[in-house]
């Protein structure tokens, strides 16, 4: 991935798992929140989670969930708190923040991490975003490599560590709605 974005001539960078979706303004708000805030390097969206069965599809008898809370940095060094095509980055931070291609898995996360003690993250209020749970767990980490699950463990310690120190050498928090 890395690759293809050291070649894009873009000014944003947006990342699609290939199940969830966007809806109609997505891209739209998130641009607009970054010009409005030129010191921030991420916007984020509110995001639904829908329950599917294994091939993508909802079920009616599960109600929709919404991921709609501003979050702070702490709350990003415990879990990822949206999904993935919730961020909108500036393309020129992922210059010296890269995805740590030693990761299975959680790479995301662990770039979010990273950037966070280096940029603002903006909330663009408004539910613009879908992120599609499977109920067979086709789509999480849940139950798959002992490699993968090693991989969330190396973040968890990480962010446990870095995450407070990056915090207390700013005076004020990165993250805000």
């Amino acid at each position: 991935i890395q690759h293809v974005l050291d070649r894009a001539d873009v000014s944003y960078v947006l990342f699609l798992d290939d199940d969830d979706s966007l809806l109609p303004n997505h891209v739209k708000n998130l641009v607009q929140a970054l010009e409005v805030a030129p010191e921030a390097g991420v916007a984020y969206s509110d995001s639904s989670f829908v329950v599917c069965d294994p091939e993508n599809r909802p079920l009616p008898e599960h109600e929709p969930g919404r991921l709609d809370q501003p979050f702070t940095h702490d709350d990003l060094c415990r879990e990822i708190p949206r999904p993935n095509h919730s961020f909108l980055i500036r393309k020129e931070l992922l210059v010296q923040d890269r995805f740590d291609e030693a990761l299975e898995v959680s790479e995301d996360w662990n770039l979010w991490t990273r950037l966070s003690c280096r940029t603002r993250f903006v909330h663009a209020p408004g539910l613009t975003a879908e992120y599609r749970v499977r109920t067979d767990g086709s789509n999480t980490i849940t139950g798959q490599s002992a490699a993968c699950q090693r991989d969330v463990a190396v973040n968890r310690a990480r962010n446990s560590i870095f995450g407070p120190m990056s915090r207390r050498s700013r005076s004020t928090p990165r993250i805000r709605s």
